[in-house]
């Protein structure tokens, strides 16, 4: 195939001939990491020096840290002050999805422990250019370049060889600038869905608990003992060992863990049907509540499923305990404490009426985070074709 004009090709693929691959240390200065003050000495982080680790590395900018140090730890442990506009990586344990390519921006003065490498830019790198371009490739690079075998980890040496696709300054600018206004759409939307959220466990302590009455009912709530609202259904003839999800399949696997659906099955005889106003899924180990209104397959061991009584909603039920919630113990049995909870419950109308308000602010939120998720899958495309050259921006 013929190079695309105006293009050359490189050991990664082709990029614009006015751009360069290089590597860090052609064009960036630093490579150095932090350290942790003596934890045998308590009073070293009793102070107001912020103090960053790997673990705070949120793909973001950083201007406050979980944990504080004084100037007599900053000097004893011979750490540096970082300056605000210094690129931060995670260094040590890379093995772990979490980890693996995750970065910052120091928004504050900050020191750092050794888990994390500060790196400053230079008149040929933008700070905001790399942190797009390492959040894009941070993943892969740590595949490709990092040591060890249990732990794998990055040196200052093996930082330095990494290579990075260089375009002119002005164009680094108008990249950063493009990523950047992507990236606080994104934050607007995640303010709002937080919002949304705060919103709905106040409603939910108000109209869950008996609090506030909504206006078109009156009389006070029963206490009900778990037999007089749920019954345990005997599923076990329904239930798919672990070793037996699939990654597709005709009926969704739902066990006790915290996504809804764990997996996939086609085990047409072990399909629960579900009865009409759906399901309690309660995780034994887990202390874990789904509420579920469709067919499915039960999970493994300690999979529950709890439907409700006549003149009772299951769904309102489910709000309930996702609201209050079941303790977990330490132990792996919990679904005898939910048999001896209580239960305080209105008529059937005004659970109806109550779930509706909290559907209306569940369906809000899901919209937002579609409209998130939508815009977050934008952004990548932006930036697979921005980092690459493939799409071209010049300054205005």
């Amino acid at each position: 195939m013929a190079m695309k004009e105006g293009y050359k090709q490189t050991e990664i693929g082709p990029i614009p001939r006015d751009w360069e691959l290089l590597t860090f240390k052609d064009v960036l200065n630093g490579f150095t990491s932090g350290a942790t003050p003596s934890r045998t000495r308590p009073e070293y982080y009793k102070g107001d020096i912020r103090w960053i680790t790997s673990g705070e590395l949120n793909y973001g900018l950083i201007t406050d840290t979980k944990e504080k140090i004084t100037a007599e730890a900053v000097k004893k442990t011979n750490l540096k002050m970082q300056p605000i506009g210094t690129f931060l990586i995670a260094i040590t344990g890379l093995e772990a999805e979490g980890t693996r390519g995750s970065c910052s921006i120091v928004g504050a003065v900050s020191t750092t422990n050794q888990s994390c490498m500060a790196i400053y830019s230079t008149e040929r790198i933008l700070t905001k250019y790399l942190f797009h371009y390492y959040i894009l490739n941070g993943n892969s690079l740590a595949f490709k370049y990092c040591q060890g075998t249990k732990q794998q980890s990055y040196t200052g040496r093996i930082v330095k060889i990494l290579p990075i696709i260089v375009p002119p300054i002005p164009e680094q600018r108008a990249i950063a600038e493009a990523l950047s206004d992507i990236d606080a759409l994104i934050t607007v939307l995640e303010t709002l869905i937080e919002k949304k959220r705060a919103i709905k466990q106040g409603v939910m302590q108000k109209l869950l608990t008996g609090k506030t009455h909504l206006l078109e009912f009156s009389g006070e709530w029963e206490e009900r003992p778990f037999g007089e609202v749920l019954f345990r259904r005997n599923t076990k003839y329904h239930e798919v060992k672990a070793s037996e999800y699939q990654t597709t399949g005709n009926y969704p696997v739902i066990d006790q863990g915290k996504e809804i659906v764990i997996g996939y099955s086609d085990r047409e005889d072990k399909v629960f049907r579900c009865p009409k106003g759906g399901v309690i899924v309660f995780g034994d180990h887990t202390c874990i509540v789904k509420f579920i209104d469709y067919d499915f397959i039960v999970g493994a061991d300690g999979t529950q499923i709890l439907e409700a009584k006549p003149e009772q909603s299951a769904l309102f039920l489910a709000f309930q305990l996702q609201h209050s919630g079941i303790s977990p113990t330490g132990y792996n049995r919990h679904f005898k404490l939910l048999k001896e909870r209580v239960f305080i419950v209105p008529s059937l109308p005004e659970q109806k009426a109550i779930i509706q308000i909290l559907s209306n602010i569940n369906n809000e939120i899901t919209a937002l985070v579609t409209k998130q998720d939508k815009i977050k899958a934008l952004k990548l495309g932006m930036m697979q074709g921005l980092l690459t050259g493939r799409i071209r921006l010049k300054e205005e």
